[in-house]
């Protein structure tokens, strides 16, 4: 994301969101046109772009939810990309530590229709603009604010449930609630130190907890007896060691640090 493409955080909150969303928009239909699934890269570029654009239409408290038909059309590429990333990542693994590939995992092709559901999309996001309701005049560094706190408190309780490194489950669902945290945090990088910061924060916590999930779904693909398994379930121990120590142990510093963004955020 261009710094420079990004609207200013201190306009009117809802002028700031259609205009992010525009640019969200703008990226996810560049990224389509050069979509090749020969190229990782490209698809890669694509499923990041479409993600965001998904994400930032269903944050609660910003602007009200676009038709479901429409985000589940977006879950629909999101879905078939991530399967492309998931064998590529997967298999880059067990070569790089000596091991044939994993099981071969079809893919499905991509889904036809996405000129039409980015024109869909462009109309609601027009049309979410000249929607009128109260508090036009709060900047939406402010209405940002509130999300993040409802997001932060979700991304803590979800860190506490997890159970152990075969928590797979819940491991997912607090990397989606820092994926959440993180695109919405994304404007601020520019112009805010602090919030760069947590941004590098929550990169490292999608690397980590994105890490285990590879591992826990090569795993499930390989017989016990299999020396590849065996290997990938000492990498696991490994890397939940860490994740622990960094995440669920005592006070999680990236929780310190969120909480002082978002109350320095309420006071802008």
């Amino acid at each position: 994301m261009k710094h420079k493409a990004v609207p200013d955080v201190q306009q009117p909150w809802r002028q700031f969101v259609v205009g992010y969303l525009q640019l969200l928009l703008a990226n996810a239909r560049d990224a389509h046109r050069r979509l090749d699934s020969r190229e990782p890269e490209t698809v890669h570029q694509f499923r990041v772009a479409v993600r965001r654009l998904h994400t930032w239409l269903s944050l609660p408290g910003l602007l009200p939810l676009p038709d479901q038909k429409l985000l589940k059309g977006l879950k629909r590429y999101i879905k078939v990309t991530n399967a492309f990333r998931d064998a590529d990542v997967q298999n880059q693994w067990m070569k790089q530590h000596g091991y044939s590939e994993c099981p071969h995992r079809k893919t499905a092709p991509f889904p036809a229709g996405w000129h039409r559901l980015a024109h869909r999309l462009d109309l609601v996001i027009t049309a979410a603009g000249k929607a009128g309701d109260g508090g036009l005049n709060e900047s939406f560094a402010c209405r940002a604010a509130c999300v993040l706190q409802v997001l932060s408190d979700a991304f803590a309780a979800s860190l506490r449930e997890i159970v152990d490194v075969t928590d797979d489950r819940h491991m997912h669902r607090s990397r989606i609630w820092g994926k959440r945290l993180r695109y919405l945090l994304e404007p601020f990088t520019a112009s805010d130190e602090r919030a760069a910061c947590v941004v590098q924060q929550l990169v490292l916590f999608q690397d980590c907890t994105g890490m285990l999930h590879d591992l826990a779904m090569m795993r499930e693909q390989l017989l016990p007896e299999d020396v590849a398994r065996m290997a990938i379930e000492q990498e696991m121990q490994e890397q939940y060691r860490d994740f622990s120590h960094d995440y669920l142990q005592g006070s999680s510093g990236l929780l310190q640090e969120l909480a002082l963004l978002i109350e320095q955020l309420k006071g802008v």
